[in-house]
């Protein structure tokens, strides 16, 4: 499971990156979300492609482009589904479980970091706007071109709130399937809740030591 949730993660935070450097814009009801995905572009290329940035720094620049363009407290929130209640009744650990998936979820990224360096991503036709709930989202629809040459296709899912627009889901299409990763991280947080017996602080201990865990292998790798 916990190979699937490094994965999973890993794959989410880099298309969360990914998506501030597409590279042509498409039309749509609202431009404004392309619009914000436009003006961060160049800046993100510049600072994730740096080479002579450590991993520490890269780490460091992408939890300040996270707090750009996704919307991670929503994020934290979404991934423990139901749970996420029982969290806000509980002020303090609510803010630590924000604490916990923050620092889980850009140490995950830090070690999927290089493989995507030099990607271009290109905004295809057919985004959609929809309200849900009262609010608003926008579905972009794009394709990740790889060095070895391989297309992954690859929707943005962002909502629009009093901040502006903010990623907070991501959906990687291979052949006919779908895959929204936010959904399938809630999905596994939910069953290993289900295991634990509901135990939200379980959850966040063993979160927490799952980061550990990443860091101190990467900190081998790096010796």
């Amino acid at each position: 499971m916990f190979a699937t949730l490094l994965r999973r993660v890993g794959l989410l935070l880099s298309a969360l990156v990914l998506a501030s450097a597409i590279s042509t814009m498409s039309a749509r009801a609202d431009p404004a979300a392309d619009s914000f995905v436009q003006k961060n572009a160049q800046n993100a290329l510049i600072q994730l492609n740096d080479p002579a940035l450590t991993l520490t720094e890269r780490r460091e620049r992408f939890g300040a482009l996270m707090d750009q363009f996704a919307d991670l407290p929503r994020i934290a929130e979404f991934v423990v589904g139901r749970y996420a209640t029982q969290l806000r009744r509980d002020p303090a650990l609510y803010k630590e479980w924000q604490s916990v998936f923050r620092d889980y979820a850009l140490t995950v990224y830090a070690g999927q970091l290089d493989q995507y360096s030099g990607d271009s991503v290109k905004v295809l036709a057919g985004g959609k706007d929809t309200m849900i709930n009262g609010k608003r989202y926008a579905v972009v629809p794009t394709e990740i071109s790889r060095p070895n040459g391989d297309i992954l296709r690859a929707n943005w899912r962002l909502i629009q709130s009093a901040g502006g627009w903010r990623v907070v889901d991501v959906a990687l299409a291979r052949g006919d399937n779908i895959i929204w990763l936010g959904i399938q991280q809630r999905q596994d947080f939910l069953a290993q809740l289900g295991r634990n017996g509901g135990n939200v602080r379980g959850l966040v201990n063993d979160v927490r030591a799952q980061t550990k865990t990443i860091k101190d292998l990467m900190a081998q790798r790096r010796t």
